[in-house]
């Protein structure tokens, strides 16, 4: 479970990073950066496997809220123009609150440096998941006011949701709605844990190498009309 997270977390950092390493890599630390991405994927993978947040993400429609708005999170960083517009506010205020914690306690003025850069980065990164839980509450707020919420059942279809008779609920019986052979829910985990390992290392892989092309792609973007 901790692996399989892990691998999707940090394909979700490293992707929606891209926008603060366009407008950044000239001017700052990349391996502090890249430091950064790693210090948030491996804090979100503690975070998802721990049982208070898995008990949280079980009230009435705020799984698929939470994978909808980060969803839109790796999309909005892929499209570019959007991405740096989204990540080009909190990175200012980033830069200056880090500046003037830098000069209030004493120390030089800030300077691209490894860990002035690394500091920038995780204000820079808290700053933007702040905006991903509001938007999490915002669009679930209406939901659990306005709508009906029907769990899915443990003898539902696991492919369509019907509801099997006591007969059809074992795997390998044919659910009469969809036709499908697998068999009632149960306590089927979640579909990251439940995708094969294959397809699983073909989609976290192509998702890094993705980031990766358009991580280099933006830096020679970046060489060739600078900001």
């Amino acid at each position: 479970m901790i692996g399989r997270r892990s691998a999707l977390w940090f394909s979700i950092c490293a992707i929606s990073s891209v926008p603060s390493f366009l407008w950044g890599a000239n001017e700052f630390s990349i391996p502090a950066m890249i430091l950064g991405v790693i210090i948030f994927a491996a804090s979100f993978t503690i975070i998802s496997v721990s049982s208070l947040f898995r008990g949280v993400l079980h009230r009435p429609f705020l799984k698929r809220t939470f994978c909808i708005v980060f969803v839109l999170r790796v999309i909005t960083s892929v499209i570019l123009p959007i991405g740096i517009a989204v990540d080009l506010w909190p990175g200012l205020i980033a830069t200056q609150a880090v500046e003037f914690g830098v000069t209030w306690l004493g120390f030089e003025p800030l300077r691209p440096e490894f860990f002035t850069t690394l500091l920038i980065t995780l204000v820079q990164g808290i700053l933007l998941n702040v905006l991903v839980v509001f938007l999490i509450v915002v669009l679930w707020a209406p939901q659990r006011c306005f709508l009906t919420w029907r769990p899915r059942d443990q003898h539902d279809c696991s492919r369509c949701g019907y509801t099997l008779l006591e007969d059809s609920q074992e795997s390998g019986s044919r659910c009469p709605e969809c036709g499908s052979n697998a068999g009632a829910i149960g306590d089927a985990a979640s579909i990251i844990d439940r995708l094969p390992r294959t397809w699983f290392a073909i989609l976290t892989i192509g998702a890094l190498a993705g980031a990766a092309t358009i991580q280099f792609m933006a830096l020679k973007w970046m060489d060739a009309y600078p900001l």
